[in-house]
């Protein structure tokens, strides 16, 4: 098991590479969204949001004017991305 500071280090040097990762992640999060009714949620709270893809996609898309999205991520460089 890797522990806190390991963990954010691994995630901190990743994250500029996370994107190049969409070509088998946007499938999986399409379903995820057609799948979950996020159009009746009054909130989202996303626990290791990375770089802000699924973020961006409900808040822009997805999610009633007055939802409210919360998303947290370990690494400081993911949440600068998001």
């Amino acid at each position: 098991m890797l522990s806190h500071e390991r963990t954010k280090r691994y995630y901190d040097r990743f994250a500029h590479k996370q994107d190049r990762q969409a070509f088998y992640e946007d499938p999986a999060l399409d379903r995820l969204i057609a799948k979950a009714q996020f159009g009746s949620v009054a909130r989202v709270f996303e626990l290791g949001s990375g770089t802000g893809r699924l973020a961006e996609q409900l808040l822009s898309r997805h999610l009633v004017e007055h939802a409210s999205y919360q998303g947290v991520d370990l690494s400081p460089t993911m949440v600068t991305l998001a």
